[in-house]
């Protein structure tokens, strides 16, 4: 079975963008408290943010190596701040950029886009 597929099948299951914050992420905002936590979460999404933009940015000119690089850095800070969906995500990117697998690409990062609208970045 494709492995791109499978990614994606498995962010399609968390259709309703739920946080499944990590005890990492409930860790990290004991640790930091309320405002610095909520601080920090601000300038990772803001990341996720920039990161999506060159993720589309990337697509656009078929630049798999670029979007292999933004995924690994996605897989990697996602479960560290507490969004193992942004983890997921990367995982599923990467996949989907090793088979240039455009079509699943743009749905995965369109995926992503949504994500962190529902969270109002």
């Amino acid at each position: 079975m494709n492995r791109g597929k499978v990614a994606i099948g498995k962010l399609n299951s968390f259709g309703d963008f739920s946080d499944r914050t990590t005890t990492l992420g409930n860790d990290l905002k004991e640790m930091l408290g309320a405002e610095k936590a909520a601080r920090l979460e601000e300038r990772y999404f803001l990341d996720v943010r920039k990161k999506i933009d060159l993720l589309f940015r990337s697509l656009e000119q078929k630049d798999m190596a670029g979007i292999r690089k933004i995924a690994h850095q996605l897989k990697g800070s996602g479960k560290s701040y507490g969004f193992p969906y942004v983890s997921d995500a990367g995982s599923a990117l990467s996949a989907c950029a090793k088979q240039e697998d455009y079509a699943e690409l743009n749905l995965l990062i369109h995926h992503l886009d949504e994500w962190l609208k529902a969270r109002g970045n």
